[in-house]
């Protein structure tokens, strides 16, 4: 591929029932259904990063939330 990128679309919409389902007290519980159902594997990429972020700081009590 000469400098061609190729941008797949991903659903979230399953992942962010299962979060939910499974840790409905969590802190970035609102964060992820906020985000669209669909993204592109670029914007999910960067999600995930802030997700972590969040996660590792709920994790460690920064956050005040519950897992």
């Amino acid at each position: 591929m000469d400098g061609l990128t190729t941008s797949v679309i991903v659903n979230i919409k399953r992942l962010k029932h299962s979060f939910a389902k499974k840790y409905p007290n969590s802190s970035i519980l609102q964060t992820l259904l906020s985000m669209p159902d669909e993204m592109s594997s670029e914007e999910l990429i960067g999600a995930v990063i802030v997700l972590l972020n969040l996660l590792d700081m709920e994790t460690h009590n920064k956050l005040g939330g519950e897992l």
